[in-house]
């Protein structure tokens, strides 16, 4: 009792030290992001090569520019009609999961799509395209960008921001979208009751959203990007040097290089369209230097693998192409949303692999996910006892600052197996995946279930493409390595407190 009381006391007396001390890193713990990659789509309806891409940059933005949590992250692959409306809500009901996840008057909300958009040939309303819709049924299993923009007016959020890499004239890099020729010349009504939003799209009217083969990402979006880790705000492109990137100032670098790459390697017009607040900041970076990281998923390392490393026949029949197509997943019988992109967007990104829907037919290779392991353990929080303590000893003048600090520490720990199954060769190859995470908030599970899934997709890969897998670690080992590891930091700490003394 004496040495907790004692621990409590030290906690407490750091807590009250740190109060006054600058923030290591910018913090958003209230933003709010839904990140959306529509890359494969059914009814033969050309697939978006770098939607996946583009959400995997778009969020690591978010996470390291932004500050937002990754609890706060709604991350969907391949969404279908029922998420997007189940995260955005209806027409007669606009409270779906980013409204929950919204706090009133504090919530900066960050909004990303990468995918198809396609005109209603009927209406004339632009629509997002899920990736179990069709273009020419749009009207009634689209989702209505006029819809997600009233529904956003309901939201009571601090701030909201919309970026769309999508056109919504009908046609595609990859190909035309709707069966019907005449759908190409529709050009959609411009959505109206906007004043209350902060709008980024990749093009004007009917004009075609263009590729960039070279970064692997939409063009727009690799625009964006480059203005968002600070372009935007050089003096060369029309900034101001702040260290922030306005709207206006992204706008002008926009119209500057993205129109003007379209125009030169795509001989075709491509102006964004910008409205809101010209003066609304999309990112501070500070005075510290920015380094925009490498997005990793690609075949690039795949490829390397099986060059130096093929050891066996894959797993495919000696056909051009790997077909894969991967089952639902499912947890105490009940199927997880979501989950079936994850492990595709690894696999779709292989060597002459494709990702089709389920169920399987002669040759194809099936994918099926066990999860065998999804846990979670909660204990008190050490810092609240430490924080409480500051309180009794210092008064309520520093009690406002306890009032946030969690009751809870919470330990997610995640195990899948995951495997492919040729259905004509009964040939089978197994991976591994496994996460853990230690975390003071209570609704990290979807995105713990993320990391194990992407895991056991990654070195499911490995195993296909004829190379071995890394080592597996359970779940429990990996949270018995980061506990301990805490432990050892800390105790060098506590040693190197001391040795001042």
């Amino acid at each position: 009792m004496k040495i907790s009381l004692i621990t409590n006391l030290i906690a407490g007396i750091v807590f009250f030290l740190t109060l006054a001390g600058p923030a290591a890193t910018q913090q958003n713990s209230d933003g709010v992001a839904v990140i959306i990659g529509n890359k494969n789509y059914q009814n033969q309806i050309p697939q978006v090569d770098f939607a996946h891409r583009d959400a995997a940059a778009m969020k690591r933005f978010v996470i390291d520019e932004l500050g937002y949590k990754q609890g706060n992250i709604i991350y969907l692959l391949d969404a279908s009609e029922g998420q997007m409306r189940g995260v955005f809500g209806s027409k007669d009901n606009y409270k779906g999961k980013l409204n929950q996840y919204i706090r009133p008057g504090k919530s900066d909300v960050f909004i990303f799509y990468s995918g198809h958009g396609v005109p209603g040939l009927k209406d004339r309303r632009s629509y997002l395209l899920p990736c179990d819709a069709s273009p020419d049924t749009v009207e009634l299993n689209g989702y209505p960008l006029q819809q997600l923009y009233d529904n956003l007016g309901k939201m009571e959020a601090k701030s909201t921001l919309v970026c769309l890499d999508a056109c919504f004239s009908g046609d595609s890099p990859n190909g035309i979208l709707t069966q019907s020729a005449s759908s190409i010349s529709v050009i959609p009504y411009e959505p109206k009751n906007i004043d209350h939003l902060n709008i980024i799209t990749a093009a004007s009217g009917g004009q075609l959203a263009s590729w960039d083969s070279k970064s692997r990402h939409g063009l727009f979006t690799e625009i964006l990007l480059q203005g968002l880790y600070g372009k935007a705000d050089e003096k060369e492109f029309g900034g101001n040097g702040d260290n922030e990137i306005t709207l206006l100032e992204m706008k002008k670098l926009l119209d500057d290089e993205m129109t003007y790459l379209a125009r030169r390697h795509y001989n075709r017009e491509q102006v964004a369209t910008i409205k809101g607040n010209n003066n609304f900041i999309l990112a501070s970076h500070g005075n510290e230097p920015i380094v925009r990281p490498k997005i990793t998923l690609d075949s690039k390392p795949l490829k390397q693998i099986k060059t130096h490393t093929f050891q066996n026949e894959p797993l495919e029949e000696k056909t051009d192409h790997m077909i894969f197509r991967i089952k639902p997943v499912k947890y105490k019988g009940s199927e997880i949303p979501g989950a079936v992109g994850i492990i595709g967007a690894p696999l779709g990104n292989m060597p002459d692999a494709i990702v089709e829907n389920w169920p399987p037919q002669k040759g194809d290779i099936t994918v099926t996910t066990i999860i065998t392991k999804n846990k979670i353990e909660r204990e008190d929080n050490p810092e609240l006892a430490g924080a409480q303590m500051a309180t009794a000893l210092f008064g309520k003048a520093i009690s406002s600052f306890t009032k946030d600090i969690p009751k809870y520490i919470y330990h997610y720990e995640v195990d899948v197996l995951i495997t492919a199954k040729n259905t004509q060769s009964r040939e089978v190859k197994t991976a591994n995946g496994s996460a853990y995470l230690k975390s003071q908030n209570d609704n990290e599970s979807g995105q713990i279930l993320i990391e194990a899934l992407t895991e056991g997709a990654n070195n499911l890969c490995l195993i296909l493409m004829g190379g071995v897998s890394q080592p597996h670690e359970k779940a429990s080992v990996k949270r018995n390595n980061a506990l301990m590891a805490f432990k050892k930091s800390k105790s060098s700490q506590d040693f190197n407190q001391n040795d001042t003394r």
